[in-house]
């Protein structure tokens, strides 16, 4: 006759035998179901117990999530005091202006006044201003307190090419050609437009896709525990940091569509919530602040969007993604 089984009672800490029989079972889920290998009962059995190490193995794995994840834009750029500069400067060597150096300095000094000791694992953009907008801001830590990386994943969107050699297009025709082709990506669609030798909006959410695996997989190393990195730092820009939230938090392209840029200097902070409802979860704080309609359109719904990842998943992306 069948008999229950009772749950077998959690372990303190995971065994390496369980581990691997949780990777082994993950990997023959479709034959362990149902029990078409070892048997109706012997299968429930082993998916129960691969429940519980799967969730023990989930609960040491959040323990390895940082405490905040901060998007920074850069400080003001030659280009955005003068447009025209893209006609004989490439886009990656645009520098800062004196305003932004400025810009940078407060902003190291108010992320220092938030993450206090606690240590910043930085990834950056490779162009000129954003690295130059890290300097400012790592001159207010001391040394020991952060490591840097340069990821190029993390770069501006790509306008195309604009060193043109007609020199009937230069200066100030320059500036006023892409001000109308902003003005056509306005009516096309900030996120399907693409610029003429250049990137969609879409293109850049592949990249942050991409850079959010790897992002993942950093989490789960070993070396990069909160014991650590309590805080990740990410000085990009304004483009990438809109699409690092819509993909983070699944919002749709209308969503995405609503906020405006953030402005130079701006930061966000992407807080791990260990109480209350959403514990476990990142929430945006200074929404309100930060988070900016764009020309009136409704905005993003905070109460009712899930973040793309909680801590009490997988570390893994889910299949369907």
């Amino acid at each position: 006759s069948h008999t229950s089984l009772s749950r077998p009672p959690p372990s303190p800490k995971v065994s390496i035998a369980d581990r691997k029989l949780c990777e082994d079972i993950d990997k023959q889920g479709r034959r362990f179901r149902m029990g078409r290998v070892c048997g109706r009962r012997r299968g429930w059995a082993m998916s129960r117990k691969w429940l519980r190490v799967a969730k023990e193995i989930g609960s040491e794995t959040n323990k390895m999530r940082p405490k905040r994840i901060i998007l920074i834009r850069h400080a003001e750029s030659q280009a955005n005091e003068d447009e025209s500069i893209l006609s004989h400067v490439p886009d990656p060597k645009v520098g800062i202006t004196g305003r932004g150096t400025r810009q940078a300095h407060d902003l190291g000094e108010a992320l220092k006044d938030i993450v206090q000791d606690e240590k910043v694992f930085f990834h950056c953009s490779p162009y000129m201003r954003a690295k130059r907008t890290l300097e400012e801001i790592v001159s207010r830590f001391p040394k020991g307190q952060y490591l840097a990386r340069e990821e190029p994943r993390i770069r501006e969107q790509d306008f195309g090419n604009l060193q043109c050699h007609d020199p009937h297009l230069t200066g100030n025709k320059l500036a006023a050609k892409m001000s109308e082709i902003k003005k056509e990506r306005e009516h096309f669609g900030r996120f399907f437009y693409r610029f003429p030798n250049g990137e969609s909006g879409a293109d850049v959410y592949d990249r942050v896709s991409t850079f959010l695996e790897t992002l993942h997989r950093d989490f789960d190393k070993p070396g990069f525990g909160p014991w650590l990195y309590n805080n990740v730092g990410l000085v990009s820009h304004g483009i990438f940091m809109r699409l690092f939230l819509m993909r983070w938090y699944r919002w749709s392209v209308e969503e995405f569509e609503a906020l405006e840029n953030f402005k130079n200097a701006e930061y966000v902070i992407m807080e791990r919530q260990d109480n209350g409802p959403h514990r476990d979860q990142y929430e945006v704080l200074n929404k309100e602040s930060k988070l900016r309609p764009w020309k009136g359109i409704n905005m993003p719904s905070w109460s009712e969007q899930q973040p793309y990842v909680t801590l009490r998943q997988s570390p893994t992306y889910a299949p369907w993604d």
